[in-house]
């Protein structure tokens, strides 16, 4: 998994388990899934891009994007070109995390898919 351990594929996973359990947390659930499926990752994106983006509000960017930031999964530092604004950049943990969602989320529809196939041709008469 790009160099994640255990602990860190088990963090990542049971903080968006955690999030999109509690239904208070749902809309933050989806707001994750928007900023953490993105390809090639928000590296170098303003917060305020990546807001537009996940059709969210700035605030509700910026508290989402602290939360990762403190679990390591992506790192604010400043603009080079504006010394105001900051960018946004995927850590090594990040790219790991989001490898990891992609990889489940093929198996589950893989499966998914696999036990669609199996329910049609188990229900169809043969002739």
């Amino acid at each position: 998994m790009h160099g994640a351990t255990r602990d860190e594929q088990h963090g990542a996973g049971a903080v968006l388990v955690r999030l999109a359990v509690d239904r208070e947390h749902q809309a933050t659930a989806q707001a994750v899934d928007r900023l953490v499926e993105r390809y090639p990752g928000p590296d170098g994106k303003r917060p305020s891009d990546l807001a537009a983006e996940a059709n969210m509000s700035r605030q509700a960017t910026n508290y989402l994007l602290g939360q990762l930031e403190r679990l390591g999964y992506v790192e604010r530092r400043g603009d080079h070109d504006d010394a105001r604004a900051k960018r946004v950049y995927e850590t090594e943990r990040g790219f790991a995390a989001r490898q990891l969602l992609r990889d489940t989320m093929r198996a589950l529809e893989a499966g998914r898919a696999s036990s669609s196939a199996r329910s049609t041709s188990s229900n169809s008469v043969g002739y």
